[in-house]
């Protein structure tokens, strides 16, 4: 960003894809519609070949300008929308140079909202497109499936950052808190699962039936095994079927 001279600077990770019209595309609707911050629909693709939208809700069938309420609305746990902090935004430089606008290098996830949190808490709106034109790569190593306590603390102190600036809203505020809270579940969370891994079952228990708020995010990998188990259930149900039917 320091060395950038171009018109616009667009964000782009070191292991996606786009399509190759992607950024005139882009750049001519933002022209249309004046505006200075874009970002388009997603597919997400992984290693064995399946892909699907990132959006598929309301956002993905027309434009829709996205405040900083929409923002952190969509960016928290029991969203009904995809975390809008994945987009990947095409920003008019000029908008950078004015703000300081800069990535916080202390956070090694959930960067890119708080990068486009700083730039709507001062007015400015994204234009989203619900044309997928930026293919973003799911994999075992994505730093999104990692997520430790110390990055949720440094998320934390993004977000209690963000509560200090001036010009917040009462809707911004109250929404910036139930964030917090929903990190705070995460951080609780993440204590349950290492005591359960470290074989202290009695400290993970105590934190879990003393913080009942987590339950839902204790039920996500029971349900997913028991989703697994239903799929390989079902397949052998079929093959026996088949060796066993009437020729």
């Amino acid at each position: 960003m320091e060395l950038a001279r171009g018109e616009w600077l667009a964000v782009f990770d070191s292991d996606d894809l786009m399509m190759p019209q992607r950024l005139e595309s882009l750049l001519h609707s933002a022209a249309q519609d004046q505006a200075g911050l874009v970002a388009d629909n997603q597919v997400l693709f992984y290693a064995d070949g399946k892909r699907c939208r990132f959006l598929n809700n309301s956002l993905a069938r027309a434009p829709h300008w996205i405040s900083l309420a929409d923002l952190m609305r969509f960016s928290r746990l029991y969203s009904f929308t995809p975390d809008l902090g994945y987009l990947k935004p095409v920003v008019r430089t000029s908008i950078v140079r004015t703000l300081n606008a800069r990535y916080d290098e202390r956070l090694r996830i959930g960067e890119d909202y708080n990068f486009l949190a700083r730039i709507l808490a001062e007015g400015h709106r994204l234009r989203l497109y619900p044309t997928p034109m930026y293919l973003y790569r799911k994999h075992a190593s994505s730093v999104s499936y990692r997520m430790t306590a110390a990055d949720i603390r440094a998320l934390i102190e993004a977000d209690n950052s963000l509560m200090r600036l001036t010009g917040l809203s009462r809707e911004e505020t109250v929404l910036l808190k139930q964030r917090r809270h929903s990190l705070d579940s995460l951080l609780v969370y993440d204590a349950v699962i290492n005591s359960i891994k470290a074989d202290d079952h009695k400290r993970g228990a105590v934190l879990a039936l003393s913080h009942p708020f987590i339950w839902p995010l204790l039920m996500r990998p029971i349900n997913a095994r028991l989703k697994r188990w239903a799929v390989t259930l079902t397949r052998k149900t079929a093959l026996n079927t088949q060796w066993s039917s009437p020729r």
